[in-house]
């Protein structure tokens, strides 16, 4: 159940929604002209000797024009809930709520027992199952989806996915489709007439067993509520997980433990 959870927390909240699974896994050399000098055609064709029809191009421009709205929002938050079903293992199945909010550089989530704060000061990681609260040196908050469009594409081409687009329960819904895909076998991003996500699914391979769909886990995240130009201040303040002074760390939070990492 723990390894579940982790990865539920990296694919999901550290990229917000889980499509950053697969489309930020490759990081090019090359760097791409600017993307607002570059034409539809020239900024979503495929790499050379990979062929896509013109409406599976006007498709892949849609998906990732969705995924990086976000990309120049400072303020905003939203909550959904996340489910996997390990079809291995039902024991490894597990539901949860999520909520996260941002204001500039400081950003909350939650999942399940687990809180995580990104503060200038330090990045703060609250576990109430173990009631210990784990401080760790500032980290970055990087943009959800901040590879470069052209790349993004390359990748999505290079790996042989199939893309689709339906209508859903009156949503968009743009799917990728490779059953021999080595980790995701297919993903679905389902999003409003705003542009705004609603749901994406992953249907997840076993790398050493990508041929047997038994062996799949399937993730789907709901995002439920969107804000914008909303942030929920009060939990982004340092002082509500712990409190400093005179050099000292102790915990705002009644009997819960304090553990320290610093920069290797």
């Amino acid at each position: 159940m723990k390894n579940i959870h982790k990865k539920i927390v990296i694919v999901g909240l550290v990229t917000v929604v889980a499509a950053g699974a697969f489309a930020g896994v490759r990081k090019w050399v090359s760097t791409p002209a600017k993307e607002e000098d570059m034409s539809m055609e020239e900024l979503f064709a495929p790499p050379e000797g990979i062929k896509l029809s013109k409406e599976e191009i006007a498709t892949l421009a849609d998906m990732s024009k969705v995924l990086h709205q976000l990309d120049t929002l400072k303020v905003y938050t939203l909550s959904g809930s996340y489910a996997v079903q390990d079809l291995a293992d039902s024991s490894n199945n597990m539901q949860a709520d999520f909520f996260y909010t941002r204001q500039d550089s400081a950003a909350y989530y939650r999942i399940g027992q687990q809180e995580m704060i990104a503060l200038s000061e330090c990045f703060i990681t609250v576990d109430h199952a173990t009631k210990k609260i784990f401080l760790a040196p500032h980290k970055k908050v990087n943009p959800p989806f901040n590879s470069p469009l052209k790349e993004e594409n390359k990748y999505i081409a290079r790996e042989s996915y199939h893309v689709s687009r339906s209508d859903k329960g009156g949503l968009s819904k743009i799917t990728l489709f490779n059953d021999t895909h080595v980790s995701c076998r297919e993903y679905n991003l389902l999003f409003d007439s705003t542009g705004m996500i609603r749901q994406t699914d992953m249907r997840m391979t076993d790398p050493l067993r990508a041929t047997d769909h038994t062996k799949d886990k399937l993730v789907v995240m709901k995002i439920n509520n969107w804000q914008m130009g909303i942030a929920k201040a009060p939990l982004l303040r340092m002082d509500k997980y712990v409190h400093v002074r005179n050099g000292v760390v102790t915990s705002a939070i009644n009997d819960y433990e304090i553990i320290r990492y610093q920069h290797q």
